[in-house]
């Protein structure tokens, strides 16, 4: 899994934070800075349950997709269902 640096956190973070959280104003009082540790967090979140949420995926699609094709289908199922899609 990719461990991203401090600056390509900053980099990633950045136009998210203007677009989703302070465009939007779910989140007015938010900072780039406050964002960081959340994307930590979800970093680490990931690296801990990666294994559980492929050995859950169902067959055939657990062995006929690469890891490319299993994020995409989290990122989807996540963006789905709190309403972004």
């Amino acid at each position: 899994m990719v461990v991203f640096t401090r600056q390509e956190k900053k980099n990633i973070a950045s136009p998210w934070v203007q677009r989703v959280f302070l465009k939007a104003r779910k989140a007015a009082d938010l900072s780039l800075s406050g964002l960081e540790p959340a994307i930590q967090a979800t970093e680490d979140w990931i690296d801990t349950n990666q294994a559980s949420f492929v050995a859950a995926l169902p067959e055939p699609f657990k062995s006929k997709t690469n890891g490319t094709e299993k994020t995409l289908l989290f990122v989807y199922v996540a963006m789905k269902r709190a309403g972004l899609i």
